[in-house]
């Protein structure tokens, strides 16, 4: 029985190395049947749902890295990111209740955490709860995480408050120029302001940072249309509505 039980465990040990270099590869695909098999040769090891969980997030489908992000919360709640990372899943679902839930398990003094639950609470409805939850993130660590500065800015844009917004997230571009988010968000505030050809060098950069991101492709096909150049914007308008395609299909 004992032997058994270690041979399982070495299968599994070799399964997830293995699937673990083809995720940081940029295979996730390719890691998923690997992981679950050694989900099965070992259903108590929480790196293994962990990483089973990353490499469905990795492709954007949330509804199987949810349940594998569970699991490994359960198991090992102090394993690095275990908690976070089912939090941020729920999120991604929609499922804020849930994902406070699953946060309170994580680091609470983690900014990321911070950050998280803040964007949770906004989600539920609790602009008050997500303000401050911001703010202690930006006093933070505002200066050295990019995602702090842009979640506050978004935050500023859905409550009205684009004037606040606008020099948050200029000072995010300006420290952070390689960070899709920031860009992403001042140029959606550009272009909601008619400001289309400063949003364009924002817009253009988030594209080339993040060429998967619909958002990005759909806010510069707008800024595009707005100065006039209707051939510029087609293949970002078809870009955005196939990304959202292949996102809704996941």
């Amino acid at each position: 029985m004992v032997a058994l039980y270690l041979y399982g465990f070495a299968v599994a040990a070799t399964l997830y190395e293995q699937a673990v270099t083809l995720i940081e590869k940029g295979n996730p695909a390719a890691a998923i049947p690997l992981l679950e098999q050694a989900s099965r040769q070992q259903p108590k090891d929480a790196r293994v749902w962990k990483a089973l969980g990353v490499a469905h997030a990795s492709m954007n489908d949330y509804n199987a890295a949810e349940p594998a992000f569970a699991n490994a919360c359960r198991i090992a709640p102090k394993l690095p990111d275990a908690c976070y990372y089912h939090g941020r899943a729920l999120y991604a679902l929609n499922r804020f209740p849930d994902s406070l839930t699953a946060l309170a398990k994580a680091p609470a003094e983690e900014c990321s955490v911070q950050l998280a639950k803040g964007q949770a609470h906004e989600g539920n409805g609790n602009a008050k709860h997500a303000e401050a939850l911001y703010g202690q993130a930006m006093r933070e660590c505002g200066q050295r995480l990019p995602e702090v500065s842009a979640a506050l800015g978004l935050f500023l844009i859905r409550e009205g408050r684009q004037h606040e917004a606008e020099p948050v997230l200029r000072h995010a571009v300006e420290r952070f120029p390689n960070h899709a988010g920031a860009r992403i968000h001042l140029g959606r505030l550009l272009v909601e302001k008619n400001l289309a050809a400063q949003a364009l060098p924002h817009l253009e950069a988030a594209v080339r940072l993040a060429s998967r991101s619909a958002q990005a492709h759909l806010l510069l096909a707008k800024a595009y249309t707005r100065l006039g150049r209707t051939s510029d914007a087609k293949p970002h308008f078809e870009a955005a509505a196939q990304l959202e395609t292949d996102s809704q299909g996941r």
